[in-house]
């Protein structure tokens, strides 16, 4: 699980155990436990990752419109494939970086960013500024030569699905992975309401994350897409990964799409079964299927 996004999970949990003790207390005595991991989070930055031989890891910033936007990278040689890694809303890379890159850099080089306004990145946090920052770092590398002679993946997991499908509109690459993130964002949130409730809940979505839409956006990209789900994700549920699915196959006939039992949001890459799924992904691309 991305671990920042499970972290406000976390703080979600206590501040409403008094809220839960109370509606419970009304039926029956309930206990809840609180453990020290709860609350106290270690950090995983790209340094704690067992790296494969010859891996090694450089920390940078380059600048684009007065921000500074740091950027790790982890490269080896004659890697053939290129992976650009577009975390959560929450993803800073000295917390959650170490868990990815041991993931992903068996098979390819990869970089992972902090967003505007978030970890060791300046400016301020916004959609706009999420789209921006993700076309000025795929031009910083291509730039700087990390993407001379390399099969491009960009992968986008959760609120960077929104991210990594913005990059692929605009440039070149030979790959596109989503993972755990939905066709829009107002039916990814009306998603997490509960059936039963929804006829008296209204849920009013901000104009500029109305605008996100990953169908459209894809529309014309003409790529292999492969699509990542959890199976127990309570945050983008797995009817939401199909309603996407769906949707891109109709223009997009390469669309794959693979479900991960057990896990939840931010756990695919530690599943038994991610390597194989993506080995056998990275050999369509080869081949060009």
């Amino acid at each position: 699980m991305d671990k920042s996004e499970f972290s406000s999970k976390r703080r979600a949990l206590v501040k409403n155990i008094p809220i839960l003790a109370a509606i419970f207390g009304l039926q029956a005595c309930v206990q809840f436990q609180v453990k020290e991991k709860d609350l106290l989070l270690q950090d995983a930055p790209p340094e704690s990752a067992k790296l494969v031989n010859g891996m090694q890891v450089t920390r940078t910033y380059f600048e684009h419109s007065g921000r500074q936007i740091a950027v790790s990278i982890g490269t080896r040689p004659n890697s053939e494939y290129i992976i650009i890694y577009c975390g959560g809303n929450a993803f800073r890379v000295d917390q959650d970086g170490g868990p990815i890159l041991e993931s992903l850099s068996p098979y390819a080089d990869v970089v992972m960013f902090d967003y505007s306004g978030i970890g060791r990145s300046s400016g301020r946090s916004s959609v706009a500024n999420l789209k921006e920052d993700g076309h000025a770092l795929y031009r910083f590398l291509s730039e700087q030569s990390y993407l001379k002679n390399k099969k491009i993946i960009i992968h986008g997991f959760s609120m960077g699905g929104f991210v990594a499908a913005e990059i692929a509109s605009r440039h070149l690459l030979h790959g596109l992975i989503l993972e755990s993130t939905a066709a829009d964002v107002k039916g990814w949130v009306d998603s997490l309401v509960p059936l039963l409730a929804r006829p008296f809940v209204r849920i009013n979505v901000d104009q500029s994350l109305l605008g996100l839409d990953n169908v459209e956006v894809l529309r014309s990209v003409n790529v292999p897409i492969l699509l990542l789900a959890a199976e127990k994700d309570e945050q983008t549920r797995i009817s939401v990964l199909e309603n996407l699915f769906t949707s891109l196959s109709l223009a997009h006939p390469r669309t794959r799409f693979e479900r991960f039992d057990k896990v939840g949001h931010g756990e695919v890459l530690q599943h038994p079964h991610f390597a194989s799924v993506l080995n056998s992904y990275l050999q369509s691309l080869a081949i060009g299927k």
